[in-house]
C-alpha cells in the first residue's frame, strides 16, 4: 500500500508538505511550501513500484516537458522535475505553481449552481486556454478537460490543471495501436480508441459545461445513437443548447474541428440570462457599444475575465457594503426635478417599486444582487462598476441597464418617469417592455439628458392584476416627482388604472394595451399600440381576400377585455365584408372539454378558419387548439399569440398561423432603430420593445418643451407629430390612440428564434 507523506515532510530540502490534494493508484498530489521563495506549490508524486505500465511514466515525463514550454495565466507554471529513491521504490516529482481556489466539480458538489451567463463566460475562458494549447508548436491536446481540472481562483480566473491526473489522466486502456487517456463521460469515442485530436478537448469542454448546467454528471442522461439527450433536463436557451450539441457530437467530423470554430459560433449564440427561451442574443460582433460598458478593451474574452474578477471580489464587496454606512444623505427635491425618493414610498407597495434598490424579476444572479445592494446603500460608484461588469455578459438585461443609468445619476436632480409591467407574472413580455424604455433612457442620458437634466426610470411590478395596478396608480400619482408613466401591459389592467391617472392628471402611455374600450378614457390616457379595431380589420381582410374563406370559429376569453374587444371587432369587420362567424368557444371553459372536441365541433359547424383571440392567461388552451387542429384549418390570432411559446411548443402545427402585431423588426431591417437595438441587446427585439421605445420618446420630446405633467399632456394631445419613433412618426388621435396600421406576420420554418420556426412579416 502506498503511504502518503506526512505534513511537514521535506522533499529535496526545498519543499515542505502541507496537505494532500489528491491520490490515485500510482501516487499522490500534494500542496507544499517552496521554502526558499516562501510560496505554495503543487507537487505530483509518481511511484515507480506502483506502475502497471511504463507508458504511465512516459506520460508523466512528457507532461513535465510540456509544462516547461507553456506560459499562460490559465495554466500552472512549471517549477521543477526530479526523482529520488524512497526505500525500495523510486518516486518521480513534478512541481508546479499552485492554482488557489476550488474546482468546478467541488463547487457544484457544495451546492453552487451556474446560470447561463456564467456558463458562457466559463466557456470563453476555457476556449482561450485551449486556443493557446492547440496553437503551440508542437500543439498540445489536454485530453482531460473536466470539472475536476478547472479551478476557479479567488481573483476570478479559471486555471486548467490536472490534480486528478495521477488517478484519471494516466488511467489507460489499450485499444488497437493507441492508448486511451482521459476520464469516462468527459471524453469522446475517438479518444477511447486512442485517437485524440483538437476536437476531443472540445468534447470535454461540452461535457463540463453540461455538468455545470445539470449540477450532476452527464452520465445520468439518456443517449440516443450515442448522442446525449439533455435538452429536457436543462434550462439553457435553444441556441446555446445547439452549440453544446455540436461540441458533444459523438462523430468527430460532426463536431467543431478547431477552437476558433467553436469560439466563432459561441459569439453568435443567442443566449439569455433571465428567460432562455425568449431573450435576445449575445451579438455576433465582439465589440460592445461604448455607452454600454466602461471597459476599454472591446474583446469579449477580456471583458469576461473582468466579470469573473468582480465575482472573485464578491466577499470583500459584501464586507464593504455591510460594514460601511451609506455616504449619501437625503436631499430635498422639487416637484418636477428629483432624485431617489424611495424613502417616501409607502411600505405597502415598496416591494413593487424600484429605482435600483431591489430587483423585481423572479430570479437574479448573486452578482446582480451585489450591484443592487451597492445601489440600495448609496454606494453609487461601486454600483456603477458592478452593473457595467454585469452587462458585459448579461447585456440583454434591461433592468440592469436602467439601474446603471439611475446609479450614474445618483442623488443629482433628475426627471423621473415610471414604467409598469408584470415582471414576475409575465416575465418575457415585461422584459421586452423594459428593453424599450431602457434603450430610450440610455440614449437620452448619453446625449446629455433633457436640457442638461438626466432621466431616471422607476420600475413598477403591477402583477398583471387590476387591483394591484389601481393601488400602484394611487401611489404613483401622489408622488409629484413622477412626471409620467409608461404602462400597463394588458388591457384589463390598463382599464383599471387609467381612470386614476386621468383623475390625478398623470400622463399615461400604454405600449401594449389594445382594447377599444381604452379609446377616449380621458385627456391623460394615450397608447402607442394601435387598437384592436385596426388588427381585427387586417385579419378579416386577410381571411376574405387572401385565404378566400368566409366562415370562422372564434376562440376567446370571456373574462378578458382585450379578448372580448378583439373578438367583437373581428366579428364586425368580418360581417361587414360578407364573412360569417359560425360558432364561438370560451377558452376559459376549456377545463370542461377538450380542444380536439372544440375543433371537431367547429368543423361540423362549417368553420373554414379558426380565429384565436386568446390573451396571455389563455395562451395554453390556445396552444392546445393549435395542436388539435394540426394545420387542417388556417389559423388567425391577435398579438398575444406573438409569443415564443407558440414557436417552441406548437412547432409545425403553428405553421402558417397569421398574427396581427403593431410592428416587426424584419419589416424595418434598415431602420436606425433596428440597428441600434441590435447594438444594445444583441438580437432581434419584439414589437413590445418598439412601442415602448416610442412611448418613451414621446414623453422625452414633451419634457423638452414643458417639463411638467400638464405640459406633457398638452404636447401629446396636440394635433402635431410629437417625435420620431422606432420607424414611424409618433402622433396621437384625439382619442389618445395612435393612427398606425398593424403588421401581419406568419409562422414559417427558420432559425432566428432558435426553435426551428420564426414569425416573419407578410408583405
Amino acid at each position: 500500500m502506498l503511504v502518503p507523506y506526512a505534513r511537514g515532510h521535506m522533499l529535496s530540502d526545498r519543499y515542505q508538505i502541507l496537505s494532500t490534494l489528491g491520490q490515485g493508484s500510482t501516487g499522490y498530489t500534494y500542496k507544499a511550501q517552496m521554502i526558499d521563495l516562501d510560496c505554495p506549490v503543487a507537487i505530483k508524486v509518481l511511484s515507480l513500484k506502483r506502475l502497471g505500465d511504463w507508458k504511465i511514466l512516459d506520460l508523466f515525463e512528457r507532461e513535465a516537458e510540456v509544462l516547461e514550454r507553456l506560459n499562460h495565466p490559465g495554466i500552472p507554471r512549471y517549477i521543477d522535475y526530479f526523482q529520488a529513491d524512497v526505500g525500495s521504490d523510486r518516486h518521480f516529482y513534478l512541481v508546479q505553481s499552485l492554482a488557489p481556489g476550488n474546482s468546478l466539480a467541488n463547487l457544484v458538489k457544495a451546492g453552487q449552481r451556474f446560470d447561463e451567463a456564467e456558463i458562457v463566460v466559463i466557456a470563453h475562458q476555457v476556449l482561450a486556454i485551449l486556443e493557446y494549447l492547440h496553437t503551440r508548436e508542437p500543439a498540445v491536446i489536454h485530453r482531460d478537460i473536466k470539472p475536476d481540472n478547472l479551478i476557479y481562483q479567488p481573483n476570478g480566473q479559471l486555471s486548467l490543471v490536472d490534480f486528478g491526473a495521477v488517478k484519471n489522466l494516466y488511467r489507460h486502456t489499450a485499444i488497437g495501436s493507441g492508448t486511451c487517456i482521459g476520464t469516462l463521460n468527459y471524453m469522446p469515442p475517438e479518444q477511447l480508441r486512442g485517437q485524440a485530436c483538437f476536437a476531443s478537448d472540445l468534447y470535454g469542454l461540452g461535457s463540463t459545461l453540461l455538468f455545470l448546467a445539470l449540477g450532476e454528471s452527464p452520465a445520468t442522461l439518456p443517449r440516443w445513437r450515442n448522442r446525449i439527450q439533455f435538452r429536457s433536463r436543462i434550462s439553457l436557451s435553444p441556441s446555446l443548447c445547439k452549440w453544446l450539441e455540436t461540441l458533444l457530437q459523438p462523430a468527430v467530423e460532426e463536431r467543431f474541428q478547431t477552437v476558433q470554430q467553436a469560439q466563432s459560433r459561441l459569439d453568435s449564440v443567442k443566449f439569455n440570462w433571465q428567460e432562455p427561451r425568449s431573450a435576445p442574443a449575445i451579438p455576433k460582433s465582439k465589440k460592445y457599444p461604448a455607452n454600454r460598458t466602461s471597459a476599454k478593451d472591446s474583446d469579449a474574452l477580456v471583458t469576461a475575465f473582468k466579470v469573473f474578477f468582480w465575482i472573485g471580489l464578491a466577499a470583500s464587496i459584501r464586507k464593504i457594503m455591510l460594514e460601511q454606512p451609506s455616504p449619501v444623505a437625503a436631499t430635498a427635491e422639487s416637484a418636477s426635478v428629483s432624485a431617489d425618493r424611495s424613502s417616501s414610498r409607502p411600505d405597502a407597495m415598496a416591494h413593487r417599486l424600484s429605482l435600483g434598490e431591489r430587483s423585481l424579476l423572479p430570479q437574479i444572479s448573486d452578482f446582480k444582487q451585489l450591484a443592487i445592494k451597492a445601489y440600495a446603500d448609496g454606494h453609487y460608484p461601486l454600483a456603477i462598476d458592478l452593473f457595467e461588469a454585469l452587462l458585459v455578459t448579461q447585456r440583454n438585461d434591461p433592468e440592469a441597464l436602467i439601474y446603471l443609468n439611475n446609479a450614474r445619476i445618483g442623488e443629482q436632480p433628475a426627471h423621473t418617469i415610471a414604467v409598469a409591467a408584470p415582471l414576475k407574472e409575465s416575465t418575457n413580455p415585461a422584459l421586452e417592455i423594459l428593453r424599450g424604455i431602457a434603450q430610450a433612457q440610455d440614449e437620452i442620458n448619453q446625449a446629455g439628458g433633457i436640457a442638461g437634466i438626466p432621466l431616471k426610470v422607476l420600475i413598477a411590478d403591477d402583477g398583471n392584476n387590476p387591483n394591484i395596478a389601481q393601488r400602484l396608480a394611487t401611489k404613483l400619482t401622489s408622488d409629484p416627482s413622477i412626471l409620467a408613466i409608461i404602462g400597463h401591459f394588458s388591457s384589463d389592467v390598463t382599464l383599471a388604472a387609467a381612470p386614476i391617472y386621468q383623475q390625478k392628471g398623470l400622463p399615461m402611455i400604454s405600449p401594449t394595451s389594445t382594447s377599444v374600450e381604452i379609446s377616449s378614457l380621458g385627456d391623460y390616457v394615450f397608447r402607442t399600440a394601435p387598437s384592436d379595431r385596426f388588427a381585427a380589420a387586417a385579419l378579416a381582410s386577410y381571411q376574405l381576400e387572401t385565404l378566400h374563406r368566409r366562415k370562422t370559429a372564434i376562440f376567446y376569453n370571456s373574462q378578458s377585455s382585450y379578448s372580448q374587444s378583439l373578438k367583437n371587432e373581428f366579428t364586425t369587420a368580418l360581417y361587414g365584408d360578407g364573412g360569417e362567424v359560425v360558432t364561438e368557444f370560451d377558452l376559459i371553459q376549456f377545463s370542461h372539454y377538450s380542444a380536439a372536441e372544440a375543433v371537431r365541433q367547429a368543423q361540423q359547424a362549417g368553420a373554414e378558419v379558426l380565429m384565436l383571440a386568446a390573451n396571455t392567461p389563455t395562451l395554453d388552451p390556445a396552444l392546445r387548439v393549435i395542436d388539435a387542429n394540426q394545420g387542417e384549418l388556417p389559423l388567425l390570432g391577435g398579438d398575444s399569440l406573438y409569443n415564443p411559446k407558440i414557436l417552441d411548443q406548437a412547432g409545425p402545427a403553428a405553421t402558417e398561423l397569421v398574427v396581427a402585431i403593431p410592428w416587426h423588426l424584419q419589416a424595418h431591417r434598415e431602420s436606425s432603430f433596428a440597428q441600434h437595438s441590435y447594438d444594445y441587446w444583441g438580437g432581434d427585439v419584439s414589437w413590445r420593445t418598439a412601442t415602448t421605445y416610442d412611448a418613451a420618446r414621446a414623453i422625452f420630446a414633451a419634457l423638452q418643451n414643458q417639463p411638467s405633467r400638464e405640459g406633457i399632456e398638452t404636447v401629446l394631445s396636440s394635433d402635431r407629430p410629437v417625435t420620431d419613433g422606432a420607424t414611424q412618426i409618433v402622433k396621437f388621435l384625439p382619442s389618445g390612440d395612435r393612427n398606425q396600421q398593424p403588421q401581419l406576420v406568419t409562422v414559417r420554418n427558420g432559425d432566428r428564434s432558435g426553435y426551428g420556426y420564426d414569425f416573419v412579416p407578410i408583405p
